[in-house]
């Protein structure tokens, strides 16, 4: 993006972006229209309400936007760009080094890597447990004598505390309790279980 004072054409800023899978395999005029079609996205608040020209070094974009039977993605980039007076100019490549320069510049891989943190605490063995022993594990921390009907997060923490470990522990817990008699005979009681409250009349 830029802009022309006392004839001279004076960048502001260079944007660009990734193409994904998919419009990788778009030929090259709609290619060149998403790249149109993104500026016009990430600097939508300059040119509303001002004429802005286009200049490209593939004028066939122009034609392409007139076409009268084009497909709905095409469509679709279009009706984003009446919003906006767009005047589309042919400027050959030589003109715009800069702009190629960067269209062609290929970036290094950079890779971060995160160090390592040595403040971890120390490690714990959990006992792996059988499928057949869950249900029997779940009485013990959440409806025996020692955890008395615990909510489900209260008995999924005695569980880690007994060193044992569930694959699907949260998951079991909570169908455990959703079949838990006394839980649900003390459980809340909704509104539409209430009993309706009526009028005592008293008469003397």
């Amino acid at each position: 993006m830029g802009q022309r004072r006392n004839k001279v054409f004076h960048p502001i800023y260079y944007a660009s972006r990734t193409l994904i899978r998919g419009q990788l395999s778009y030929m090259v005029t709609k290619k060149e229209l998403i790249v149109i079609v993104f500026a016009f996205d990430i600097f939508r608040s300059y040119p509303v309400g001002t004429k802005v020209t286009v200049f490209t070094d593939h004028l066939i974009i122009k034609y392409l936007i007139m076409k009268k039977d084009a497909n709905k993605r095409l469509i679709r980039w279009v009706l984003l760009l009446e919003e906006f007076d767009v005047e589309i100019q042919e400027r050959n490549g030589v003109e715009s080094q800069v702009a190629n320069h960067f269209s062609r510049l290929e970036h290094e891989v950079t890779r971060s890597i995160i160090p390592i943190n040595d403040n971890c605490s120390d490690e714990h063995i959990f006992e792996c447990v059988a499928k057949s022993e869950v249900i029997e594990i779940l009485y013990h921390c959440h409806s025996s004598q020692s955890w008395v009907h615990l909510r489900s997060s209260c008995t999924a923490t005695k569980v880690l505390q007994a060193k044992f470990l569930l694959p699907t522990l949260f998951k079991d817990e909570y169908a455990y309790g959703k079949n838990c008699d006394q839980c649900q005979w003390v459980g809340n009681i909704s509104k539409g279980n209430e009993m309706p409250l009526t009028n005592i009349f008293e008469v003397e």
